[in-house]
């Protein structure tokens, strides 16, 4: 878009840096979740520069938002929108 039509593109990817699978791992390896994340999120974006793919402009980390996300499960629930299963 930028190149074609001279429009500013801003893209923002998400990178979900904490979650079950990665919280399982670093106690299986015994080292910090952000090793773990901060590792794969390297070999991504080296990845992705060597298929010459443009880097995000914007990567924010789910754990730099974790208090707005907790903010915003609650407000879906507090409207009844959504509920907690018995297995959390």
């Amino acid at each position: 878009m930028t190149r074609v039509f001279d429009l500013n593109v801003i893209l923002v990817m998400g990178i979900t840096d904490i979650d079950d699978k990665i919280i399982h791992r670093s106690q299986e390896l015994q080292v910090s979740f952000r090793e773990i994340t901060e590792y794969y999120e390297q070999e991504f974006f080296t990845d992705m520069d060597r298929l010459r793919v443009w880097r995000p402009s914007l990567a924010p980390r789910v754990t730099e938002h974790v208090p707005h996300i907790i903010a915003f499960t609650q407000g879906i629930l507090d409207r009844g929108l959504a509920y907690v299963a018995a297995d959390g």
